[in-house]
């Protein structure tokens, strides 16, 4: 259950960064990321690698639960005048690659200390 409400709420911050570009300025930064110039997935967890950092083994198995489809549906639901957008060939293979960055920063992420007092 816990990694089900952790896949929420990546999809939700997903929703969230887009819906809170102004229209123009959004337009423009998904053509980037369709070129593979910007990465939606490295500006919204990147600034919060700490955190993920405490929570990395949770952070990998909401991973496993993240798809093509559900990423989609998160940039719609944040962006749905962009649906030649996310719906082009180009917008999933970015996703693949979105969610390959996703692994890449977790896994690079250093394990967290245990707890003081545990061995």
């Amino acid at each position: 259950m816990i990694p089900e409400l952790a896949k929420a709420w990546v999809l939700s911050e997903i929703e969230s960064s887009l819906e809170e570009r102004e229209p123009d300025e959004v337009r423009k930064w998904a053509a980037k990321w369709l070129k593979g110039e910007v990465s939606l997935a490295v500006d919204v967890l990147r600034p919060r690698a700490e955190q993920l950092r405490q929570y990395k083994f949770l952070a990998l198995e909401v991973l496993k639960r993240l798809d093509v489809a559900s990423f989609r549906k998160a940039c719609h639901n944040g962006r749905p005048e962009l649906k030649e957008v996310w719906d082009s060939p180009e917008a999933e293979k970015r996703i693949e690659e979105e969610l390959a960055s996703i692994k890449a920063l977790l896994e690079g992420l250093k394990d967290p200390e245990p707890p003081a007092g545990y061995a």
